[in-house]
């Protein structure tokens, strides 16, 4: 898979952190929030995600928190960590998502020493999709993306 992100291709195993700052989604689909970092430098670390404003320190209205591939916290089984850590891919999947899912979220990679964590926030816009785009949601486990900027709204879109 190839990822379409600022008029180059990227392969999609190297991802940047914070790609994709807008997330558009369906009702009742699943629905993936990007997150990644340097795991062969950093080794396995404490994440976690949370909804709103990313604070200071740790997450606010933490979702899930992990230390490597040990989930820590799960608000909810919606919230899965389904990418390879191994990979950096600390991304944040939600199943089955509703209106009340739209929102920012955020992303925090705990990294020794003062102010080294990285953050990512993005925005997760869920609407109604019409019957086809509801059909295709459902027929799918889960849905493969594609990364791309909309050069009118100026951000980049993580599209199914």
């Amino acid at each position: 898979l190839v990822k379409w992100v600022s008029e180059r291709y990227v392969p999609s195993t190297m991802p940047l952190l914070g790609e994709c700052d807008k997330v558009k989604g369906y009702e009742g689909g699943t629905v993936t929030l990007p997150c990644h970092y340097d795991y062969s430098y950093h080794g396995a670390l404490s994440i976690c995600w949370g909804k709103g404003e990313v604070p200071w320190s740790k997450c606010s209205d933490t979702i899930i928190e992990a230390k490597g591939n040990k989930i820590i916290f799960q608000s909810a089984k919606k919230y899965q960590l389904l990418g390879r850590v191994e990979n950096g891919n600390v991304s944040l999947t939600i199943f089955n998502a509703t209106m009340s899912d739209s929102g920012k979220y955020h992303c925090r990679i705990h990294i020794s020493g003062l102010f080294n964590d990285e953050k990512n926030t993005v925005d997760l816009d869920i609407t109604k999709g019409d019957n086809l785009a509801q059909l295709l949601h459902l027929l799918s486990e889960h849905s493969i993306g594609f990364c791309y900027h909309n050069s009118k709204k100026n951000h980049y879109i993580f599209s199914t």
